[in-house]
C-alpha cells in the first residue's frame, strides 16, 4: 500500500511516515493542503484518504459540510475556503472520531480556528521542477516528446501541472490524425494554431497584457478584471501566476505593472 504523487517531496516525506502510523494505529488527525489552482492539492487529498480508507468509502465535499456522514471516518472538503459557516466543523474536527483533510487555494480566507485545528497545517506546495513536470507528462501522455517538446510544453503550460496535461491528453488525440512535427518551429506552430499559446503566453494572458498596456501600463487588479470583464479569482488564479512567472508583470503597492 503507498500514495502516488509526483513532486511536493517536502510533503510526501512527511506522509511517508505519518499515515502508516494513522493506518495501522486507527489515529485521527486534521489535514491541511494549500496550493494554487491546478497543482495537484486534490489529487493529493484522494491519495491520502485512499490510503487511509484501504479503498474503502470516504466522503468528499466541496465547499460545505452541511452533508457531513458521521458513520463515515475520513472526509475530504475541497475549495475549504467557500464553507459558509465554519462553527458546525469546529467540534467534528476536535472529537478525534473522523480525519479531516481540507485544501484550499485561498489560504487567508480560512478562520484562525480552522487552521488551528490542522495538526498537519503546513503542507503548503511549493512549485515544481522541470524534471517533475516531464514525469508528469510521460504518464499523462501517449506521444514521446524530447527535451526540447518537453520544455516547451512545460512553458506553454506556465509551469502548471493541470495546464500541461490537459495541452498534452489534446494533443494526444491530435497526432491520431497529424504527423508529429518534424522540427521544434513546427510543434510551437501546431501550440499556436490548436491552443493560441504563443511562447506560454495564452490568449487570455495576451489580452491581460495589452489591457495593462492600454492602461498606462499600471493598474488596480479590480480596474484589469472590469476592462477584461473577468473575475478577479480567474486573473489572480489562472493568468497573473503565467505573467509572473515570465518577468512579464510585477505586483506592488500601487497595482500591477508591466515589467
Amino acid at each position: 500500500m503507498g500514495m502516488s504523487f509526483i513532486g511536493q517531496s517536502h510533503i510526501m516525506r512527511q506522509l511517508s511516515f505519518l499515515l502508516p502510523r494513522m493506518y495501522s494505529e486507527g489515529i485521527n488527525d486534521n489535514f491541511l493542503l494549500c496550493a494554487a489552482s491546478g497543482q495537484g492539492k486534490t489529487h493529493m487529498a484522494i491519495e491520502i484518504c485512499k490510503y487511509l480508507t484501504d479503498d474503502e468509502p470516504f466522503q468528499t465535499m466541496l465547499g460545505r459540510i452541511d452533508t457531513f456522514d458521521p458513520s463515515v471516518r475520513v472526509h475530504f472538503i475541497d475549495e475549504a475556503h467557500i464553507i459558509r459557516e465554519f462553527e458546525p466543523l469546529y467540534p467534528i474536527m476536535d472529537s478525534g472520531e473522523y480525519v479531516i483533510v481540507l485544501a484550499t487555494n485561498e489560504y487567508t480566507k480560512l478562520p484562525e480556528p480552522v487552521v488551528n485545528r490542522c495538526n498537519n497545517s503546513g503542507f503548503v506546495f511549493t512549485p515544481y521542477t522541470d524534471r517533475e513536470l516531464y514525469e508528469i507528462i510521460k504518464i499523462s501522455s501517449e506521444t514521446v516528446y524530447d527535451e526540447d517538446h518537453l520544455q516547451y510544453l512545460i512553458k506553454s503550460g506556465g509551469h502548471n501541472p493541470r495546464v500541461i496535461k490537459g495541452i498534452v491528453t489534446n494533443l494526444d488525440v491530435y497526432f491520431k490524425y497529424y504527423p508529429f512535427p518534424r522540427t521544434i518551429r513546427e510543434f510551437k506552430q501546431i501550440i499556436k494554431d490548436t491552443f493560441g499559446i504563443v511562447d506560454g503566453i495564452s490568449p487570455i494572458a495576451a489580452n491581460y497584457l495589452e489591457a495593462l498596456q492600454a492602461l498606462g501600463g499600471r493598474a488596480s487588479l479590480a480596474l484589469l478584471a472590469g476592462t477584461l470583464r473577468i473575475d478577479k479569482s480567474t486573473l489572480q488564479g489562472a493568468v497573473e501566476p503565467l505573467l509572473l512567472n515570465n518577468s512579464l508583470i510585477r505586483i506592488t503597492s500601487k497595482g500591477r505593472e508591466l515589467c
